[in-house]
Order: C-alpha cells, then sequence, then structure tokens
C-alpha cells in the first residue's frame, strides 16, 4: 500500500530474527535512518523471519514510541523469501513533534510475554495538521463507495474523534450503540437532548488491546432494555480475565450492573472475544484460548470455545450434558453469525498458529460439526467482526458475509454445499479509511463501520 511503502522511506526496514521456545527473541535491527517528518498516518515496516506460517503466527510485535509500549495495531505479514517476511503495522497516534521509535517482538510463553530487547531508536517528526496536510496520507472518505457489480453507496460520516471503536449494536428504535476499546459506550441517535449519551465501565482493564470488545442488545430490547457487554478486567491472580455482564438502559444511561460470567482467563497478549444474540434468542459467548493452545481440547475450560447461555447467563436445558459448549475450536474469535440461508452459525477469527485468518461454520445442534473454510491470503492477520446482509434495502447483497478484516471491509460470496465455500471476495474501503475494526447492518440494510476513530455509514442509492 502507498502508505506502507511511504513510511519505510523514512524509517528503512527492520529485521526480527526468528524465536523459538521461551528465549528472549533476538531483538530487531533498524536499517539506517530518522529524523525525516511523517504525518502520523502511515504504517510501519520491517522484515520477519521465520521457520514458516505456524511459527510466525505465534509472534506479536510491540512498538514503543518515546518509551510507551503498545502493541503493532493491524500487523500484517507477507511471504517475501526463504525463511523472510515483509511485515507492517499501523502507527499509534502520535501528536506533533519530535519522537523517538523502538520496535520489539515477543512471544507468549503460557500466560508469560517473552520479549526481545528493543531495536536500535528511530527519531522522526509528526508534522501538525494543516490544510495542506489533510491529503491523502489523511485517509479523508471518499462521499461514495462502489462495488464490483454496480451497487453504489453513499458514505456518511455518523460520529468522528472516537478513542478505538470496538463494536456495534443496532436497536429498533435506530440507536447505534459504540463501544469503545478504553470502556466507554456511546449511543448515537439517542432522542434524549445533548451531546451523545455514554456510559464508562469503570472495570474495563485496557492494555492496549482488548479493553471493550462486544456490545450486544437483547432481542427484546424494546421491551427490557438490557445492554450487554464482553471486556477484559484484572483476574484475582493477575493477569487479564474475560467478564461478561448486563446493564439496563434508560434515558440513555446504563445501570442495574449484573455480571453473568467471570474469571475466564484472556490471552494476554491480543484478547479477543465477541458476544451475539442468536435466531434462538440465546446468547452465544466466544473466548479466545486464554494464551494456552491446549485449552482448546479440555472441555472444563470456555477458553477456545463458543458458549450458548440464557439471557440470564445460566445454561439453557436443552444444553447437552448441562454445560454451556456449543462449540470448539477458534482460539482467537472476531465476531459471529447466522447465514439465513442455511441457519449455519459463522465464526470469523483464527486458530492458533495459523498465519492466515480463517472462516468457521458450525449448526446450531452439533458441538462438533465445524468445518473450517480459509479466507484467501491478504493482509488481515484477525477479522474482528462479522454479519450476514439480509438483502433489505440491498438485494444484490442477500447472504453475503461482510467480515471487519482490519484493512478493509471484506464481502464474501459463499457457495457450494451449506455455504461452506468462500466462493468470492471483495475487498471494500481499502486505504480509503482508517481500517475498519467492526461492521453492523441495520434493518434498512444500510451497512454501519467503525474505523479507528469514527463511525460510517454506507447508505445504497
Amino acid at each position: 500500500m502507498k502508505s506502507v511503502r511511504r513510511l519505510l522511506l523514512v524509517l528503512m526496514w527492520a529485521t526480527l530474527a526468528g524465536c523459538g521456545g521461551s528465549d528472549s527473541p533476538s531483538s530487531p535491527a533498524p536499517g539506517p535512518g530518522g529524523g525525516d517528518t511523517i504525518t502520523g498516518n502511515e504504517r510501519i515496516g520491517w522484515n520477519q523471519t521465520a521457520g514458516g506460517p505456524a511459527e510466525l503466527g505465534g509472534y506479536r510485535y510491540a512498538i514503543y514510541v518515546d518509551g510507551t509500549r503498545s502493541e503493532v495495531a493491524d500487523a500484517s505479514c507477507t511471504a517475501s523469501g526463504s525463511g523472510t517476511y515483509a511485515c507492517s503495522g499501523r502507527l499509534p497516534t502520535m501528536p506533533a513533534g519530535s519522537h523517538v521509535i523502538e520496535l520489539a517482538t515477543f512471544v507468549l510463553d503460557g500466560s508469560t510475554i517473552v520479549e526481545s530487547p528493543r531495536s536500535a531508536p528511530l527519531t522522526v517528526t509528526v508534522r501538525a495538521a494543516s490544510a495542506e496536510a489533510a491529503g491523502p496520507a489523511a485517509r479523508t472518505p471518499p462521499s461514495t463507495v462502489s462495488t464490483g457489480d454496480g451497487i453504489t453507496f453513499d458514505l456518511l460520516a455518523v460520529a468522528q474523534d472516537l478513542d478505538r471503536p470496538s463494536d456495534l449494536a443496532i436497536a429498533a428504535d435506530g440507536r447505534l450503540f459504540v463501544a469503545e476499546a478504553a470502556g466507554r459506550i456511546r449511543i448515537l441517535g439517542d432522542p434524549v437532548p445533548g451531546p451523545p449519551a455514554a456510559a464508562v465501565l469503570e472495570d474495563v482493564v485496557d492494555p492496549g488491546s482488548g479493553g471493550l470488545l462486544a456490545l450486544a442488545l437483547d432481542p427484546d430490547f424494546d421491551r427490557s432494555h438490557f445492554v450487554y457487554a464482553l471486556y477484559t478486567a484484572a483476574g484475582r491472580e493477575g493477569g487479564l480475565t474475560f467478564r461478561l455482564a448486563r446493564w439496563r438502559e434508560s434515558a440513555g444511561r446504563l445501570g442495574q450492573r449484573a455480571v453473568l460470567l467471570d474469571g475466564v482467563p484472556a490471552a494476554p497478549g491480543t484478547p479477543s472475544g465477541t458476544i451475539r444474540f442468536g435466531p434462538d434468542g440465546r446468547l452465544y459467548v466466544a473466548l479466545d484460548d486464554g494464551g494456552d493452545p491446549d485449552s482448546v481440547g479440555r472441555l472444563a475450560s470456555y477458553n477456545a470455545k463458543v458458549l450458548r447461555l440464557n439471557s440470564d447467563g445460566t445454561t439453557p436445558d436443552d444444553q447437552p450434558a448441562a454445560s454451556p459448549v456449543l462449540a470448539a475450536g477458534v482460539s482467537s474469535p472476531g465476531g459471529l453469525d447466522w447465514d439465513p440461508a442455511t441457519g449455519f452459525l459463522w465464526i470469523v477469527g483464527s486458530n492458533a498458529g495459523a498465519h492466515l485468518a480463517a472462516v468457521f461454520g458450525t449448526s446450531d445442534d452439533r458441538a462438533n460439526a465445524m468445518a473450517a473454510a480459509s479466507l484467501p491470503p491478504g493482509p488481515e492477520r484477525t477479522p474482528r467482526a462479522a454479519v450476514f446482509h439480509r438483502g433489505a434495502g440491498v438485494p444484490a447483497l442477500t447472504g453475503d458475509l461482510l467480515v471487519a478484516g482490519g484493512t478493509a471491509l471484506l464481502r464474501l460470496s459463499l457457495a457450494g454445499r451449506g455455504h461452506q465455500r468462500v466462493a468470492s471476495i471483495e475487498r471494500l474501503l481499502e486505504d480509503q479509511v482508517e481500517g475498519v475494526r467492526a461492521v453492523a447492518v441495520g434493518e434498512d440494510g444500510a451497512i454501519h463501520v467503525a474505523t479507528a476513530s469514527a463511525v460510517l455509514t454506507l447508505r445504497s442509492r
């Protein structure tokens, strides 16, 4: 992408040596350079050596800006030679002025983060925003978006200056609930006068990735006004754990909290999980492997599992063995929805050690009826959200699976028996917005997407 190449000219390439076992990874070794002026909207690039895609899939990348650590967002790698991969990721937000950037690679050894020493420092200067700077590098969204088969959408900005939106939920009255990773829930379109209503979840722990992960509204929201959230919180013995809680919304405010699930370990590097209500009115919860790949085979563990719960957090009477576990096998779940044509539950995410993202389908009555359908190669590391388009307002999209792919909005057409094969894929909004972190579809067929700092709506003409 142009934005990646532009920054590579500034920062050169960093080479991250392969790492294995529990030994500390080798330090990144940036080439000469530094002191250049950038906009801050570019992506940083480096070379990564690894023994293969499986080994590469276990790597994570940290970036230090003036000594402050965060994980590189939207990191992706493609093979560029024998044992070498060209990688890139999004820069964190930096104010105007001079900054020192250092890189590191790390792996997870159980629940322990094993990180290399930092690379040699690179100095860059972020220029202040100006009318002249608000060009392509600022990724000003276009006014319209067209698909390959001629569907034209108007692209409208619904909200801006948000803090890493992580999920979207739409109420029957048209209000849009927006989760921000740091723990804030905003309600857009609220009839209450004044600025957008918001609630802050005080017990959310946001380590730079994770935090408030997902939202869901009760299917009977008009009556109950129940709002559900999945997020990472502090565990009793240290580390991160998943917490599922429910609130009652009233006049744009959330109260009467009830914790429905707690204490399930969350992956320490990049926690991932999601929640959605199914056609049967049950609450489905997908949780990552907690940093332990072996958890997938332990039925007593809720990690790397999909749970099926009643709306009050209890186990439905029709669940086999009185266990909420519906399916196992997704180590990093990003989103889920049901194919309206088959009733299959589809989960987007990735398996432990997999370099490419994958899509999984399972019937809702067989815990072991899971089949994988890999996405074609692309820059996505782990898809963040998914929703089937039911065709309202846009018949040509009926049955297409829309995936928040990090770098683009992916439109997947499914085919074959049970729709378990990805027949085609179209990348929308790529290089036109600040990534795509979440996606939802309204009853009118409008597509709502969340970027790194905004919520946009695609409405067909």
